[in-house]
């Protein structure tokens, strides 16, 4: 991936969504979303910033047990 890519994907990333916080994690930078993306870049070794990957986190409610163990 080449430089000028690399600014394109991080701009796809980033575009619309809500940046809730921003963690150092060694050489790479995360950049926490609302909605439970992950955006990560990296240095290469020119000391250009480049998208390295985007991580989702999706958190699905748990059901209640109580009810149907009540009903038995």
């Amino acid at each position: 991936m080449t430089f000028d890519e690399s600014n394109a994907k991080i701009t796809t990333e980033l575009t619309g969504r809500t940046i809730d916080h921003v963690v150092r994690n060694g050489l790479e930078l995360e950049i926490h979303c609302t909605c439970g993306h992950v955006v990560v870049l990296a240095a290469t070794v020119d000391h250009h910033i480049v998208h390295k990957r985007t991580d989702v986190s999706v958190i699905v409610p748990g059901v209640s047990m109580m009810a149907a163990a009540n009903s038995i």
